[in-house]
């Protein structure tokens, strides 16, 4: 088995021996994620605050420009609207580097718990400490095939 679906931060990629959550679906990124440990949790929490603080930053900058302009008078409703849309598009372009990235061992699964388009995996980390993980959003195929893997 070799599957992969969306979620609302990321992918999910499924082989026989593991659930990989990466932020593309590419399966040659898979050969350097870790199994969820304190080293693994600390490498994403350095990338999330990295890409966080650039894209919250950008947009905070953004709505500052906005409202100064509206203030002054200066800005015309075009650059709002365009500068609005940028912060907004440039914020669900790089969501997806904002979501986990690391794998858990199918064996490891202790249970998944499906609830409308949310999933709630629960599972063992690398210390055998039980985690749970969950993944807003997951597209229909997602579904699917965790409903199979839960069976």
């Amino acid at each position: 088995m070799k599957e992969w679906f969306k979620y609302e931060n990321g992918f999910v990629n499924i082989d026989d021996e593991n659930l990989y959550l990466t932020n593309t679906g590419n399966w040659s990124e898979i050969k350097s994620i870790k199994e969820k440990s304190k080293s693994s949790i600390a490498e994403n929490s350095r990338r999330k605050l990295w890409n966080g603080s650039f894209l919250y930053g950008f947009i905070g900058i953004a709505i500052f420009i906005m409202f100064a302009g509206l203030i002054a008078g200066e800005l015309r409703i075009g650059l709002i609207v365009i500068l609005g849309l940028g912060s907004y598009f440039l914020y669900k372009y790089m969501k997806r580097d904002l979501g986990s990235k690391y794998l858990i061992p199918v064996t490891k699964i202790q249970k998944i718990e499906i609830e409308d388009s949310n999933v709630k995996i629960i599972f063992r980390n690398a210390v055998d400490e039980i985690e749970q993980e969950e993944l807003p959003l997951v597209e229909a195929k997602g579904l699917i095939i965790l409903k199979e893997l839960k069976a």
